[in-house]
């Protein structure tokens, strides 16, 4: 029984050294992280569950601790507690995305491998290699076309730049990690026919490194996008200020970029993206994990330094350090230094823990007998001399059936939720809706389900209003009902994650977009827009369209405020000036607005668009005006002024439920919004 277990045992590591790096499947939204994901757990849970059984059936506890044990050890409880006490959403944080769970996953696997033989560690890491010849071979097939020309795959095979590990630069980062264990064992083999065919293995390798370098350069649709180090930085050291131990918790590093970018990051070209990561590795760690983590990772630096530098070529001898450690120890040396330069993501997080099992020394422990052999022969005293073993094992199964029963539901939610966002794809309303229900349903406790069932629920509503002059009242039932249920599933979104900028504005849009069809919805899209301004204070569309709400009401003085804070959020955006602009024309104020409009034009790259041209016709206009203080105005093309949401109306109004308000949050401070006038 217990060789028998041990063989199960390290067939699944192996399994699980193959499957990690590869692994994809197109029935999720995410087919790169989250069969990654739950082949991680899966495994992990399937070899916890063995341990257990071992240690039942041995009544002891044996296991050999390494040289990395303590720092990892203290990353995965920095982790488990950001996430449990920081985290805004503990079911992200834990299930999907799922960074705790990734984190400590990876971390239980580098435990799991320490226990092995050193040969088996040998041959770890000849799968690893493995893993790069494929995750080559896919990527000289993707720049030779050949997954184009096979009509029978899904779409995303036929992705310019496809592969297994998520972009360009994770192939980069993967193959020249592991290219050691190619040189060592090409080095090593003295059978000539083997080391011809390894050299050609190590060929491909070189090759998919060479398109990946290619593929990456500035201009290339593949290159990354990345936030600046001065950026993460400020983030970073923004979120210890706020918890300098756990900082904002597993899986948030979304909320904290929105909250504290610096001012410097919307004069630049990626001001529109939201990072979920920081520039580098550690970086992310210490925002998410706060300093336990980030000290983890010094102390982990520290070791491998030590291990680097406490063999010299005698010592290597006499501790019998063979080329294997070596292609080992160079493997884990290029990988922490990819880390200090690129992000991470599930498959380095993993390699990582990997290569410090295989860099480990170790040493077995066996704390002996858990329970007392009882002669007795009673049933009662085989459960006295078993209770031991079921004090130490019976937590553990009981957290692991746990994880499990809400992992298996949340697989089966966003399998539901990407059959409601292929129907929607499809024009398929009906199943779209469907499936978002029974996503819902087996994951309530995920934002992003609900704010995608409140937005679907918008659009039929809008669907059903406007294709009719004069509804029904069974129509006008049906208009209600979706439009409570918009707001009751954007408030449920917002009440998961009150820290998520995206989940208010998306409540604010509701309440917007239901302004011509509810009375008293004008004052919940300001009080939303407000909350995830005070999230996402230097976001300049979110004030251009609270402003928007003000101008369309006809309070131009609040208004104006507004789209001022707009400007001085981005001072190059075009459409803040144009909003703002025109806002002190409504004011009498022909002047200044002239002087908005022509920083407008000065905005506009393109001499030849329309919208030049209408801004060049505006500022006539407008010094026409100075005169005569008569003009008016045209809508540009893209630049977008503030409208009446819609033309929609249902007579009389629908009156919204008393409890169709935002939900109360705590006071945010906007010590970081860059604020020349209070809002109003």
């Amino acid at each position: 029984m217990e060789k028998l277990l041990e063989k199960v045992e390290t067939i699944l590591i192996y399994v699980l050294v193959v499957f990690v790096p590869l692994a994809i499947l197109p029935v999720f939204p995410d087919f790169f992280l989250t069969p990654k994901l739950v082949g991680l757990t899966f495994i992990v849970g399937l070899l916890l569950l063995i341990k257990l059984v071992k240690t039942f059936n041995r009544g002891s506890l044996s296991f050999t601790v390494g040289s990395f044990d303590f720092p990892l050890l203290i990353l995965a409880g920095a982790y488990v507690a950001s996430g449990i006490l920081n985290s805004s959403n503990r079911m992200e944080a834990f299930f999907l995305p799922g960074t705790g769970t990734i984190m400590v996953s990876s971390i239980l696997v580098y435990f799991f491998v320490n226990q092995l033989s050193d040969e088996i560690k040998r041959r770890i890491g000849f799968l690893l290699y493995i893993d790069g010849i494929l995750v080559s071979l896919v990527s000289l097939l993707v720049a030779a076309g050949a997954f184009s020309a096979m009509s029978n795959l899904p779409a995303i095979f036929k992705l310019a730049d496809f592969n297994t590990l998520g972009g360009s630069l994770a192939v980069l980062v993967f193959l020249v990690t592991i290219i050691p264990f190619g040189i060592d064992m090409m080095r090593s083999e003295k059978d000539l026919l083997y080391r011809a065919l390894q050299g050609v293995s190590l060929s491909l390798v070189v090759f998919a490194i060479v398109i990946s370098v290619l593929n990456i350069t500035p201009g290339k649709p593949a290159s990354p996008k990345l936030p600046s180090l001065n950026t993460s930085w400020v983030v970073m050291i923004d979120s210890l200020k706020a918890d300098p131990l756990l900082g904002v918790g597993a899986g948030n590093y979304l909320t904290a970029f929105n909250q504290y970018r610096p001012f410097t990051y919307n004069s630049t070209d990626l001001w529109r993206v939201r990072f979920q990561t920081a520039r580098n590795f550690y970086m992310t760690v210490a925002t998410e994990a706060g300093l336990i983590g980030l000290s983890t990772l010094f102390i982990l630096g520290y070791l491998i330094v030590k291990e680097v530098s406490k063999y010299s070529n005698k010592e290597m001898k006499l501790v019998g350090w063979t080329k294997n450690n070596r292609a080992h120890l160079s493997s884990l040396i290029i990988l922490v230094i990819w880390l200090a330069i690129f992000p991470g993501n599930i498959v380095f997080v993993f390699l990582l823990t990997i290569l410090l099992s295989l860099n480990s020394e170790s040493v077995k422990i066996n704390l002996g007998a858990l329970g007392a052999s009882l002669n007795s022969g009673s049933k009662s005293g085989n459960f006295a001399a078993k209770l031991p073993v079921i004090v130490v094992t019976l937590p553990v199964l009981i957290a692991l059936c746990v994880f499990s029963f809400y992992g298996v539901k949340s697989v089966r939610a966003e399998y539901f939720f990407k059959k409601s966002m292929d129907s929607l794809a499809k024009d398929d309303g009906g199943g779209a809706y469907n499936f978002l229900v029974k996503a819902i349903s087996e994951s309530p406790y995920i934002d992003r389900y609900h704010t995608a069932y409140a937005q679907l629920n918008l659009a039929l509503a809008n669907s059903v209003a406007s294709s009719k002059k004069e509804m029904s009242d069974e129509e006008r039932a049906t208009v209600t009902q979706l439009i409570q249920q918009a707001i009751r599933e954007g408030k449920a979104g917002v009440t998961l994650n009150q820290q998520r900028a995206v989940n208010w504005e998306t409540l604010a849009r509701i309440y917007q977009a239901v302004m011509p069809l509810a009375e008293g919805a004008d004052q919940f899209a300001v009080d939303s827009f407000r909350q995830a301004i005070a999230l996402d204070p230097l976001n300049p569309d979110l004030r251009i369209a609270l402003g928007g709400i003000f101008f369309s009401v006809k309070d131009y003085e609040s208004a104006s405020r507004i789209f001022e804070l707009a400007v001085a959020a981005k001072p190059d955006y075009a459409n803040a000036h144009y909003n703002f602009g025109f806002t002190l024309k409504e004011l009498g104020k022909t002047e200044a607005a002239l002087a908005e409009i022509k920083a407008t034009l000065s905005l506009i790259e393109d001499k030849s668009s329309k919208d030049y041209e209408l801004v060049t016709q505006v500022i006539k206009e407008l010094e026409e005006k100075k005169k005569t203080e008569q003009v008016k105005t045209e809508q540009g093309e893209s630049l977008s002024l503030p409208q009446q949401q819609g033309n929609n109306t249902i007579t009389p109004p629908l009156e919204l439920p008393s409890d169709a308000k935002p939900p109360a949050t705590e006071p945010q401070t906007t010590d970081s919004v860059p604020s020349p006038t209070p809002l109003p």
